[in-house]
């Protein structure tokens, strides 16, 4: 599938439960930390949504899976537990 992005950003999860947004373009340089998790995130997925918004699915060793809107600042995400 073809995602819509204008910048090629990379997302990376951590043991500190943290999702962070990086652009390799200006150095690597972090753009956005998204808290949510309470335990390590474990795998990260993009997508376009139905609306063509940028989303993130994050899992977790908490056993859930949240659903991020990227192209919103809200760092509310859907929950999906396990």
């Amino acid at each position: 599938d073809f995602l819509p992005i204008k910048t090629l950003l990379l997302a990376s999860g951590s043991l500190d439960a943290t999702i962070r947004i990086w652009n390799p373009a200006n150095g690597g340089s972090c753009l956005r930390l998204i808290y949510g998790h309470i335990n390590h995130v474990t795998a990260i997925t993009a997508f376009a949504d139905e609306h063509g918004r940028i989303r993130l699915a994050s899992a977790s060793s908490d056993a859930t899976v949240r659903l991020w809107d990227l192209d919103n600042d809200n760092d509310d995400p859907d929950e999906i537990t396990m």
